[in-house]
């Protein structure tokens, strides 16, 4: 029997002791990372890259914070009595990367003034992006973080400019007149910055109503800017302005006694959900054209054919991305 308590006691005793050892390492890890930026896929890359980087680090005993506000992280880092910290504006493509060189360079400037040394004077076009925060200003805790735009305390950081690129496409497009329903083409071209974009489309349509006593086409043309969300939804709403042409040719028995070509102004607005393949995207759309007058075809008293002043559309279109 004493034996047997002393065994229980025993066993009690290593059960708190291991409990108590797992939470003190949860209250001092070295890696933390809490950022809605990232993807948790992304997340889980930088806390294990981080953690191998630390096991070969000659700074010491090392904490790394790593905390996100929006797109912007926030990250410091620890050694003894030593705290380096930066602000990273996180890119929508690929911020895993940035945000990793921003705290090897946090590292570096750790390790130099373990030594004693000056930091070094050429940087690295990532480095070059990190402003040295005082102790003071740094948070007490080390928040984990994956890309660096540094900010000085009186001075905001500025989010980095992604490269700006040309994009060309092609689809087909149908609209709805008044009892009639046209289809054509359009083509358009747009140059790309960031989240936004600026750009011009050209389109045709014809419709097969009527095509007994004339024939109709519309031409079409305008210049647009874009706005895309794509963090949560995808979704790209464009207004555009521009002029429209509409243009009849009678059949040979039918005489034309007023113009067979009509050109008014009008706006564009469109919604459209991309889906993309590489620098290759699919683009759906919905979208709808406004004129300031109704436009119509009569034949001997007739109404045969009215443009109204409000077309709704479809749009289904693909394209690619040139540097």
């Amino acid at each position: 029997m004493p034996n047997g308590r002393a065994l229980r006691f025993a066993g009690l005793f290593c059960v708190a002791w291991l409990g108590a050892l797992r939470a003190r390492a949860a209250e001092h890890d070295a890696v933390r990372v809490r950022c809605g930026a990232l993807t948790a896929d992304d997340a889980a890359q930088v806390e294990a890259r981080l953690r191998a980087t630390l096991l070969t680090a000659a700074t010491g005993t090392t904490n790394v914070r790593i905390d996100c506000d929006a797109n912007i992280a926030s990250v410091t880092l620890v050694a003894g009595e030593r705290t380096e910290s930066a602000e990273v504006v996180l890119p929508l493509d690929n911020p895993r990367e940035p945000l990793l060189a921003a705290i090897e360079r946090l590292l570096v400037l750790l390790e130099e003034e373990r030594r004693g040394t000056p930091p070094a004077t050429s940087a690295s076009p990532e480095a070059s992006k990190l402003a040295r925060t005082p102790e003071a200003v740094a948070p007490p805790v080390v928040a984990p973080g994956i890309t660096a735009t540094p900010v000085s305390p009186a001075s905001p950081a500025e989010a980095p400019h992604a490269a700006a690129r040309w994009a060309f496409g092609a689809g087909a497009l149908g609209e709805i007149w008044d009892g009639a329903f046209a289809y054509g083409v359009r083509l358009h071209a747009e140059r790309r910055q960031s989240s936004w974009a600026l750009g011009a489309a050209f389109g045709w349509l014809t419709t097969t109503e009527m095509t007994d006593v004339f024939r109709t086409n519309e031409l079409h043309g305008f210049v647009f800017g874009a706005l895309e969300e794509a963090r949560t939804t995808g979704l790209r709403a464009s207004l555009g302005i521009g002029a429209s042409t509409l243009t009849i040719r009678p059949e040979p028995d039918v005489v034309a006694t007023t113009p067979t070509a009509l050109t008014l102004v009008f706006f564009d607005a469109a919604l459209a959900r991309p889906v993309r393949f590489g620098r290759a995207w699919l683009l759906p759309a919905v979208a709808v054209r406004f004129f300031p007058a109704r436009r119509e075809v009569t034949v001997d008293a007739e109404r045969r054919l009215v443009l109204p002043p409000m077309c709704p559309a479809l749009f289904l279109g693909g394209g690619f991305e040139l540097e």
